[in-house]
């Protein structure tokens, strides 16, 4: 007779396998991510070279509570002690957990089936082997520069809601882009904020201006700035889309004087233009140093 807990653990595999688990986008990688030897390291790095976001925890980060925005996967790769001590102090939403081979116990297992958490027992490797998207997706890059020498299909404008230009990387297109710029965006009767609207790319290199209004964070609470911020890129990538557009660049939406923490804000652009980009070639252009370092430290595998 199967004990209680390997009966619970074949009813959650059943909504979700590994299959489902290598559809998601954001891991979080519990274990030992410095140390190359370290099994976590390798599942760490496994997944950045197939696109997915990974945050680290237990050498690189103290807590799940410490990752900035959404987590879907807890991938447990870590003593069955601190791997429970660090469960039972998460507060963040999340969908599912793996337990990789050695990280189980049944304490660990017992606590999950409790507290009716999801879970599997499997391994991301073999996941990625199996289930990794094949073919041509989205790839996503992160480099220091200016937009405006952007060469591709189109560059985002972080624009305010009158479309009229304005300041930082808004003022920049603008005057880059020249006076057809802002005599075609006086036509189109301004913009709301999370949605986005398309001209032309005048005297840029890039043919479209896809201009998106960020929210203002402290207008708004933490939630809604997220969902907000989320709009702009989902919405920018659908109009891509619908245009032809093979590449976009996007700067660092909200994080200038509309005051979206910079770390909080690259995280939604990664996530975002990850989950949404289907095969389109984005680059998130970072005018700002300090930004630029963020990314570095947050995501080496993209970060150029």
């Amino acid at each position: 007779m199967l004990p209680i807990f390997s009966f619970r653990l074949l009813c959650y595999t059943i909504f979700m396998d590994l299959r489902e688990i290598m559809s998601q986008r954001v891991f979080a990688v519990a274990g030992d991510t410095l140390n190359e030897e370290k099994y976590a390291c390798k599942i760490k790095h496994a997944l950045l070279e197939h696109g997915y976001t990974v945050h680290a925890v237990g050498k690189e980060l103290a807590s799940f509570n410490d990752i900035p925005g959404e987590i879907d996967i807890i991938d447990l790769c870590i003593n069955p002690v601190k791997g429970l001590a660090l469960i039972k102090e998460c507060t963040k939403p999340f969908k599912c957990i793996v337990i990789q081979p050695g990280a189980e116990s049944e304490e660990l297992l017992s606590y999950l089936n409790e507290k009716n958490l999801p879970y599997i027992q499997g391994c991301v490797l073999v996941g990625l082997s199996l289930y990794a998207k094949k073919g041509k997706k989205a790839t996503l890059k992160i480099i220091s520069g200016d937009i405006t020498q952007f060469d591709g299909d189109a560059i985002v404008n972080a624009a305010n809601e009158s479309l009229l230009g304005g300041g930082g990387v808004d003022g920049a297109i603008h005057a880059a882009a020249g006076v057809g710029l802002l005599k075609e965006c006086m036509t189109l009767g301004g913009c709301k904020t999370g949605e986005a609207k398309i001209t032309k790319g005048y005297n840029l290199k890039a043919r479209f201006v896809i201009h998106t209004v960020g929210p203002i964070y402290y207008e708004h609470s933490p939630e809604e700035s997220r969902a907000l911020l989320q709009d702009c890129y989902k919405n920018s990538l659908a109009i891509a889309h619908e245009n032809g557009c093979r590449s976009i660049a996007f700067p660092l939406v909200s994080a200038g004087v509309y005051g979206y923490p910079r770390e909080e804000a690259l995280c939604v652009a990664v996530e975002t233009i990850q989950k949404y980009g289907d095969d389109l070639d984005a680059t998130i252009v970072l005018f700002d140093r300090s930004a630029y370092t963020i990314a570095q430290e947050r995501f080496p595998g993209i970060t150029k």
